[in-house]
């Protein structure tokens, strides 16, 4: 399964998968590890989740790359990770005072970089 993210002007929805109780309940234990500190107000400006994106963009297992600009000229970007043959889109910030999906695939970011996880991430994003 290969994930694409797509990283409006602000910019992404929710994302899960199955799973059991187990790994339901270790996420569940574990979250504020992946929560990312610095999208913690109410609004997320575009210059806020630069830098966040240069970090993914720095990390080989991300793609990062801007795939146009918004009507105001700020980037809009496209982070992908993982292959296969499913592609899963998470959008964020079509309406720009809706930040809650940006900061939990921001959080999401922070998860596949950790550590954690490793089998389910494997069976998530693929081998390749």
């Amino acid at each position: 399964m290969k994930l694409k993210l797509l990283v409006l002007a602000l910019s992404t929805v929710s994302f899960g998968w199955g799973q059991s109780a187990d790994i339901t309940e270790s996420l569940y234990e574990t979250y504020e590890k992946y929560k990312e500190p610095s999208l913690d107000k109410r609004r997320i400006k575009h210059h806020e989740i630069q830098p966040l994106l240069a970090k993914l963009k720095s990390d080989k297992r991300f793609k990062v790359k801007t795939v146009g600009h918004s009507i105001e000229g700020k980037s809009l970007s496209l982070v992908s990770i993982g292959s296969g043959e499913t592609d899963v889109y998470l959008w964020s910030q079509m309406h720009g005072d809706e930040p809650t999906a940006t900061q939990a695939i921001f959080d999401i970011f922070n998860f596949l970089k950790s550590d954690d996880f490793k089998e389910e991430k494997e069976e998530i994003l693929g081998a390749g």
